[in-house]
């Protein structure tokens, strides 16, 4: 397995290029709030997929999903194309990141 870090879109997007010369067309990003922060705001999250336990952690200290900045409601991430199903004992939801027009 590689590892990579990248410090902005530019970086991550050379390594997708490289991705795709491989004939690689997608991959599965698995990794905290600020990572999931980040390849949103860059506009390289296609999909998302939320893993929900039957448990709840709360408490002003609870993680958030994303990192980053707070943003007013209008400028949320969109979600379209739900779909769920249980997988052992979790109920697991994804959804696709609606893309904005040009």
């Amino acid at each position: 397995m590689e590892k990579h870090c990248f410090a902005n879109a530019a970086e991550f997007d050379a390594f997708l290029s490289r991705l795709g010369g491989e004939n690689i067309t997608a991959i599965l990003i698995e990794g905290g709030g600020e990572l999931a922060g980040a390849l949103i705001e860059w506009g390289m999250v296609d999909a998302v997929e939320f893993h929900i336990a039957p448990k709840l952690l709360c408490g002003r200290g609870s993680i958030p999903v994303t990192g980053g900045e707070n943003l007013p409601l209008a400028s949320a991430v969109k979600l379209v194309n739900f779909r769920s199903e249980n997988r052992g004992g979790d109920l697991i939801v994804t959804a696709d990141v609606m893309k904005e027009e040009n």
